[in-house]
């Protein structure tokens, strides 16, 4: 039932309407609700019994107002809490992804506070949300879960984030980590752009303007080169030459691509090969950061070449963050953390039962001769 603003008063004292009913019913004027009692005039006798129409009148001046209510569209009517960490609900994963979101912005009072999601890749399901991204908050979780559940899980895949991997290396010590290929390769585009920046700034004294040569490449720098034209990727090749003295914004370029080759490989041993290729170029030269780009990747190494024989990506993870950000979005947000998981295991942690759609044809149409 919706209430609305004209319908704070449950009895509308003297505008009252004759009720439709039946028996021995009354209303304002205290007659029976019958039509055509009276012998010559069609309607409602109004004159016996006018005490009982007392009753509704101080029943009117005695009435409790009633703030008019809205209409929220429940899904479920209840939620049972046992429920959500019933082996049921999760299912019996193989692999399982983990990565961060937001939860609530930064203020004055506190930083902005980030929430782990777990997603079954197997059905691409979210499977919990924990409040915090710690390998604390990840141990107690998977601690928490049956052992014949945490034994089924062959693969985690994680971004090069070592709480995860160290929280997943303690519970899970038999899956085996993946690292997501797109945070590997995000990792060199953020390396690049930081030798671009620096040499910006130390060759130009500013940020960069309009008209500045890096700058005005800033973003087919970042791009693969099978996505660039020929003209564009001739300007790349150029334009560093009047902003970049010592060639560091080039080598920076040269070493994102061929990191980009190892994933192009099609078995293991070519990607350690090309790695090794790409090691060689950011021993050689002189780049603090394609140095510590080269440091990361060596750490990661193992998991990261464990993408060619798995193929297990965080896409479906990446997918599930696009959803909770948009349920975020569409509930103005929320500060119950019990509220918020709830609503995201209600839209991403069941399975969605759809009703197959009814032909429109009842049969097949005959064929003429």
């Amino acid at each position: 039932m919706v209430l609305h603003g004209g319908d704070d008063d449950l009895i509308t004292r003297a505008n009252i309407l004759p009720p439709v009913g039946l028996g021995h019913q009354v209303y304002a004027f205290g007659g029976a609700p019958h039509i055509d009692d009276l012998m010559v005039f069609s309607g409602v006798d109004e004159l016996p019994n006018l005490a009982a129409g007392s009753l509704v009148i101080v029943g009117g001046q005695l009435a409790e107002g009633v703030d008019a209510t809205v209409d929220v569209g429940v899904r479920l009517l209840v939620v049972v809490d046992d429920g959500i960490d019933h082996l049921s609900r999760l299912g019996a994963p193989t692999a399982i992804g983990l990565d961060e979101t937001s939860w609530l912005a930064a203020t004055a009072t506190h930083p902005t506070l980030l929430v782990t999601g777990i997603v079954d890749l197997d059905r691409g399901q979210l499977v919990d949300v924990i409040p915090a991204r710690s390998a604390a908050a990840v141990e107690d979780w998977l601690a928490s879960k049956p052992a014949r559940w945490a034994a089924g899980i062959r693969h985690a895949v994680i971004d090069p984030y070592q709480p995860y991997a160290t929280a997943l290396a303690n519970e899970v010590p038999d899956a085996k980590l993946v690292v997501d290929h797109f945070h590997v390769i995000r990792l060199a585009n953020q390396a690049l752009d930081e030798v671009r920046r620096r040499v910006q700034h130390a060759t130009m004294g500013h940020r960069g303007r309009k008209g500045d040569p890096l700058y005005r490449i800033r973003r087919r720098l970042l791009l693969a080169r099978e996505k660039l034209s020929d003209d564009a990727f001739d300007r790349v090749l150029a334009w560093p030459e009047r902003g970049d003295p010592d060639g560091e914004v080039s080598v920076a370029y040269l070493a994102k691509e061929l990191l980009r080759e190892v994933y192009d490989a099609e078995t293991v041993f070519d990607a350690r090969r090309r790695l090794v290729e790409f090691y060689e170029l950011c021993d050689e030269v002189d780049v603090h950061e394609l140095s510590r780009l080269a440091k990361t990747i060596r750490r990661w190494e193992t998991p990261l070449l464990r993408w060619h024989t798995t193929g297990l990506t965080n896409a479906g993870t990446e997918g599930t963050n696009l959803i909770i950000k948009n349920i975020m979005r569409l509930g103005f947000g929320f500060r119950n953390f019990k509220n918020y998981r709830l609503r995201l295991l209600l839209r991403c942690g069941t399975t969605p039962k759809t009703r197959a759609a009814p032909s429109i044809r009842g049969r097949q149409p005959s064929l003429a001769a």
